[in-house]
């Protein structure tokens, strides 16, 4: 399996459930809106950055998608799931909010901790997403 696939089954079979168990909703019509690559990605301060994710915004894609992108250097499932995690934040709450309140809410409460701009995910949350 691809990578891009897996990201879609990975979407479909656990985190449209945990976002909702979460209370937040990954509806069909937003669901239909996503789209999921793994490709290298331009980052943002010094000019060797590299972000590890990225969520592009509906308005900057032809289609209206919301464009999230994966590294394609991180290897490890988990750390796959939950920056895919924190990009789908994006995706339901708006790229308006960044990292502020809004976000950390429904961050934190999906399982993921650390600094809002690089979370990871917490030690329950990495046993679930080793569980998958």
């Amino acid at each position: 399996m691809n990578r891009e696939t897996w990201l879609e089954k990975f979407t479909d079979q656990f985190l449209l459930n945990h976002f909702k168990n979460a209370g937040y909703e990954i509806n069909s019509e937003l669901r239909s809106k996503l789209k999921f690559s793994c490709s290298l990605t331009s980052g943002r301060g010094s000019k060797n950055a590299r972000a590890i994710g990225l969520h592009f915004d509906p308005k900057a894609s032809k289609g209206a998608f919301h464009e999230i992108m994966i590294s394609p250097v991180i290897e490890e499932s988990s750390r796959v799931a939950d920056i895919l995690i924190h990009e789908l934040v994006h995706a339901v709450i708006g790229n308006e909010n960044g990292h502020n309140k809004v976000f950390k809410r429904c961050a934190t409460s999906l399982g993921l901790t650390g600094k809002m701009t690089a979370t990871i995910a917490s030690p329950e949350l990495k046993e679930k997403l080793n569980n998958w």
